[in-house]
């Protein structure tokens, strides 16, 4: 999957302690969206869970975040190391597509609490802007 890289790999920010990376992924719960990008035409919710409209889509629009995972509709994600940097983290994310596993590295920031911008490491003046959907 190198070359396609999933949107998925767009959020999480943790910080050194176990407590402070739970408040940190606490703030990054929930659906997430690139902006510009319709919340109801990505997400539905049933009951509690927040589910994809199209799992197994080709197009990657969103992002769901689950505790320490990031779960577009195709992939899922973990985080392996996290290095603060000033309002920035340098993240270090594995993929399993079922056949390749991948590693890749970025950063994000919150702009403010319903906004993440991620950039990716190898070409940080390319900044993508997600938001947070209210489902």
């Amino acid at each position: 999957m190198p070359g396609r890289v999933p949107t998925l790999l767009l959020l999480i920010v943790t910080s050194g302690s176990a407590a402070a990376q739970e408040l940190e992924l606490q703030r990054l719960q929930g659906a997430w969206v690139p902006e510009g990008t319709k919340c109801e035409s990505v997400f539905y919710r049933q009951g509690k869970s927040i589910n994809f409209v199209r799992p197994g889509a080709a197009a990657r629009e969103g992002i769901i975040v689950r505790a320490n995972r990031i779960e577009d509709a195709r992939n899922g994600c973990s985080i392996t190391k996290v290095r603060p940097d000033g309002e920035r983290r340098t993240l270090l994310v594995s993929c399993f597509s079922g056949l390749v596993v991948s590693k890749l590295s970025f950063s994000i920031r919150f702009a403010d609490d319903s906004t993440v911008v991620r950039t990716l490491t190898d070409f940080p003046e390319e900044e993508l802007r997600l938001r947070r959907c209210r489902i």
